[in-house]
């Protein structure tokens, strides 16, 4: 089993100079008063608009919501 730790330590070893590191997408933090508070990062650029009317903000939300998975 020490032997196959071994190997894998070895691989990743020589694997990591050959490897590029990731670019993480640039976000933008909402920190000042009366930015959007959530989410903390948002993609650059102009946040979403959410409606202030509740009906047209749960119809907002719902168009922007992620399908959960049903049996």
């Amino acid at each position: 089993m020490s032997a196959l730790f071994l190997l894998l330590m070895g691989l990743i070893a020589w694997n990591a100079p050959r490897t590029r590191p990731l670019a993480p997408p640039r976000y933008v933090l909402a920190t000042q008063a009366g930015d959007q508070v959530f989410p903390l990062g948002v993609p650059a650029g102009e946040p979403p608009r959410i409606p202030a009317d509740p009906a047209a903000r749960l119809n907002f939300l719902r168009d922007h919501a992620v399908d959960g998975i049903h049996d």
